[in-house]
């Protein structure tokens, strides 16, 4: 049991690393890392809360499968975004868009991933089959809360370029939503059959490539002329690149 959770926070620490390394414009301090990831845990630990009182309220029973995913990814993708507002408030100095917003929301969403896996092995017997499950988990909720993160981030300073667009922040919420209900709605039946099984594994393939466009599409906005020049200070030299991304 010890081995599996050691190699749970060994995974979790990894992909808090490798999150780190994209944060390509101004690389926040360690400890802020360590704040988004905490936001997120507590955010899990809230929303399951939630969950579980609205599945009592509304009689959703355990067989109800796609009432049960709709209501958890409702509650859960509702969670990160005031998981993101809430750290974009609290540290406003620090978050200036939608690149922050996506690291911060990867990160939150990480946090999230380790509170529900931790719960999920005290249920389940440590195997590596059950590593292999959480590990999978870990990516999944980091990347929809990188992908929440994004559509909030944009409106955290709505009058600065590049301006936020709100197709694109609803589209983000979209996909967050519909592969968190799909992902549910597929484990809540435990099927053996093979394609079913194969289907988690595409989803999270597919999230890897938005929140990779996400990341690419982020930087440059961020890093565009008009963006740094409307961010500099008014007696800085127009050569001088902002430290604030």
């Amino acid at each position: 049991m010890f081995l599996i959770y050691a190699l749970l926070f060994t995974c979790a620490a990894g992909l808090a690393a490798f999150v780190y390394r994209y944060d390509l414009c101004r690389r926040e301090p360690w400890y802020m890392v360590f704040l988004a990831f905490g936001f997120g845990f507590a955010a899990m630990w809230v929303a399951g809360a939630v969950e579980d009182l609205v599945l009592l309220r509304l009689g959703i029973t355990r067989e109800d499968f796609a009432a049960k995913a709709a209501v958890v990814s409702l509650v859960e993708t509702g969670a990160r975004v005031a998981m993101v507002l809430t750290f974009a408030t609290a540290f406003r100095a620090r978050f200036t868009g939608a690149l922050d917003g996506l690291m911060y929301g990867t990160l939150g969403g990480l946090g999230m991933a380790v509170n529900e896996s931790l719960l999920y092995l005290s249920l389940a017997p440590p195997t590596p089959h059950t590593l292999g499950v959480e590990v999978v988990r870990l990516f999944a909720h980091s990347l929809m809360g990188g992908l929440v993160g994004f559509a909030v981030g944009q409106w955290v300073r709505p009058h600065l370029r590049p301006h936020p667009k709100p197709i694109l922040s609803a589209g983000c919420l979209a996909v967050a939503m519909l592969v968190h209900f799909s992902w549910d709605f597929i484990a809540y039946q435990a099927s053996r059959d093979a394609l079913l099984k194969l289907l988690p594994m595409l989803l999270m393939l597919a999230l890897m490539l938005v929140w990779g466009g996400l990341v690419a599409y982020a930087s440059e906005q961020t890093l565009a002329p008009e963006t740094v020049s409307e961010t500099l200070p008014p007696d800085a030299d127009e050569g001088e690149v902002p430290e604030s991304a």
